[in-house]
C-alpha cells in the first residue's frame, strides 16, 4: 500500500503547475546568481569563491528553498484532512505508517528533485567564464 501512495503523490505533483513554477524559480534564481555581471558575489577584496561568500548565498537560498519546502510537504496531508477524506483513507487495509510515510517520500522526493536539478547551475563555473575564481571582486578590481 505503501507505494500506491507514493506513486500516486508523484503523480500528483507531476501534474501539478506549480510543481513547473517552482523548478524554474529555483533555474532562474541559481542561475543569475552565477552568470550575472551585476550581482556581486563578493564584497570588497574578498574572493567569489571564499567561504563567506558561499555561507552567505547558502543561507539566502535556505531561507529561499525553506519557504518551497513547506509549501510543498504541507499540501500532502493537510490536503486530505481538509477534504475530510482520512476517514476514508483508513478504512482501507493500510496503516497510517504507510499513508503518512508515502505523502512524505513521494513530496520528498519531488523536493529533492526540484532543489538539486534547479541549482545545478552552482556547481559550474562554465557558466561565468569572464571572471576568474582567484581574482578579487569589488569596486577595487572593477576600475583595474
Amino acid at each position: 500500500m505503501f507505494w500506491e501512495i507514493f506513486l500516486f503523490e508523484l503523480n500528483y505533483r507531476r501534474v501539478r503547475p506549480v510543481t513547473y513554477i517552482y523548478f524554474i524559480l529555483i533555474l532562474v534564481l541559481s542561475f543569475f546568481t552565477v552568470t550575472s555581471p551585476g550581482l556581486k558575489l563578493s564584497i570588497g577584496h574578498v574572493n567569489a569563491n571564499a567561504p563567506y561568500v558561499i555561507a552567505y548565498f547558502m543561507m539566502a537560498f535556505s531561507l529561499f528553498f525553506t519557504m518551497i519546502t513547506s509549501s510543498v510537504m504541507g499540501v500532502a496531508i493537510v490536503r486530505d484532512f481538509e477534504n475530510n477524506t482520512e476517514a476514508i483513507m483508513f478504512s482501507t487495509p493500510m496503516t497510517k505508517g504507510q499513508y503518512l510515510f508515502g505523502r512524505f517520500a513521494g513530496s520528498l522526493l519531488v523536493i529533492s528533485i526540484l532543489i538539486l536539478c534547479g541549482t545545478n547551475y552552482k556547481r559550474s563555473s562554465v557558466w561565468r567564464p569572464r571572471i576568474a575564481a582567484d581574482r578579487p571582486q569589488g569596486v577595487a578590481a572593477m576600475q583595474e
